[in-house]
């Protein structure tokens, strides 16, 4: 009785190390223009529902610290999103120093942080990035070119 005890212990314990978290916990796209007098800085947060039972995500929009939208989104286009940022390889991701703008898709996925530079906004310059970056503005309520 104890063996069969002892084996069901181990069998959960095995289990439930293995059933980490394997869904991205929350998305963060930030743009930010230094071009300007005043930095043009915007960060857009979705985030899971407070809810357990509600599937939806939280789509949060700040503005020079101040948060402007937060409204829910569909868990189908949430998924969009996510399975955009899957896409975006390593050559889509670069980072060049200079004085023009900034934008980073951030992501945490169990205890790793992942995120993607690009320096330039463009379409024809880095295709997956900005697709994911117009789904990401979408969400929030926003349209991609007006902040380019």
């Amino acid at each position: 009785m104890n063996f069969k005890f002892l084996c069901l212990f181990i069998l959960i314990l095995v289990f439930s190390c293995t059933s980490q978290k394997s869904e991205i916990e929350y998305v963060e796209f930030e743009h930010e223009c230094y071009i300007r007098k005043i930095s043009d800085k915007i960060l857009i947060r979705i985030l899971p529902s407070q809810k357990k039972y509600n599937k939806e995500r939280i789509v949060e929009l700040i503005y020079h610290g101040k948060s402007f939208v937060r409204k829910s989104i569909s868990e189908k286009e949430y998924q969009n999103i996510v399975d955009s940022i899957f896409k975006i390889s390593e050559k889509d991701s670069t980072m060049v120093f200079t004085d023009g703008g900034s934008n980073i898709i951030e992501y945490r996925k169990g205890d790793v942080i992942k995120k993607h530079y690009s320096q330039v906004l463009n379409k024809d310059y880095n295709n997956t990035f900005y697709n994911t970056c117009e789904l990401i503005t979408e969400s929030a309520g926003l349209d991609i070119t007006a902040i380019k």
